[in-house]
């Protein structure tokens, strides 16, 4: 446990200044939220102008008539995503792959603890931020729509919680992936470069296939297609099979990222 309270203390001031970004961006769309809720009509008239493609891809089939439709398309969608792609790459670059290429993992290596153990106290360190800033987030959400939304505006707060469960699931499985990377790699720069890249194309795809129906199976290639803000703040809930399958990449990414980190030759 020493060595996890030392990684968290290395990283400390990272969780806590995404948090802080977190919340300040979600506190400031709600409290802005009442200046345009009047004047919603005209906004849904704009959008509903807009392209099919474009309104698919960001989430505006019902237009932003209510709190959560509103945060969906000014947090959820983009940064929100931002946020947590950053925090995600970031942090898993840094406990494995940055420890390598700074020669710093020979003296991990040299205390009792197995290989396995290192790796799964280092991605439990990830694991921690990431709850941090989630149920940070989501605390901070529920009291400044109490405080600033009239109740007939205010969103269901079940399904708040349950687009926040999601998201927290996403980045673990995002982070899984970023952490095999941050395994198979010794440099960090490469690490750094190859994790940004997998989060950019996952991304991109995700736009690419709400955009058209002819690259609509570009959805199958992206974590970010189980994750549909606007259709869980609108319906209350997500579907089954995006839990499970967020779950199972997330267990076995990270599974396999513990396999290759034991197995490997490292360049100490």
């Amino acid at each position: 446990m020493s060595l996890y309270k030392r990684m968290i203390q290395l990283h400390a001031m990272s969780i806590v200044g995404f948090t802080a970004v977190s919340v300040l961006y979600m506190t400031l769309i709600i409290w802005i939220f009442p200046t345009f809720a009047d004047k919603m009509d005209v906004m849904n008239e704009l959008i509903s102008g807009m392209p099919a493609g474009f309104i698919q891809a960001f989430g505006l089939e019902a237009g932003m008539g209510s709190l959560g439709e509103f945060l969906s398309s000014k947090y959820y969608d983009m940064i929100f995503i931002i946020i947590l792609s950053i925090y995600s790459i970031m942090i898993t670059n840094q406990l494995i792959s940055q420890f390598i290429d700074r020669g710093s993992m020979a003296y991990l290596l040299a205390t009792p603890y197995s290989r396995i153990k290192i790796a799964l106290l280092h991605f439990s360190v990830f694991l921690t931020g990431l709850l941090t800033i989630m149920v940070v987030t989501t605390a901070i959400g529920i009291w400044a729509q109490t405080v600033i939304v009239t109740s007939d505006n205010q969103m269901d707060v079940q399904a708040f919680l349950e687009v926040n469960v999601m998201g927290t699931l996403l980045f673990f499985a995002l982070g899984s992936l970023n952490f095999l990377l941050s395994c198979l790699l010794n440099d960090e720069k490469k690490a750094l470069g190859a994790a940004s890249l997998v989060v950019f194309l996952m991304y991109g795809f995700d736009i690419i296939a709400k955009l058209t129906e002819k690259l609509s199976w570009l959805e199958y290639a992206t974590l970010f297609s189980f994750f549909q803000a606007s259709d869980i703040l609108r319906s209350g809930s997500a579907p089954v099979y995006s839990y499970f399958w967020l779950i199972v990449i997330g267990i076995a990414a990270l599974s396999m990222s513990l396999w290759i980190f034991k197995k490997r030759d490292l360049p100490l």
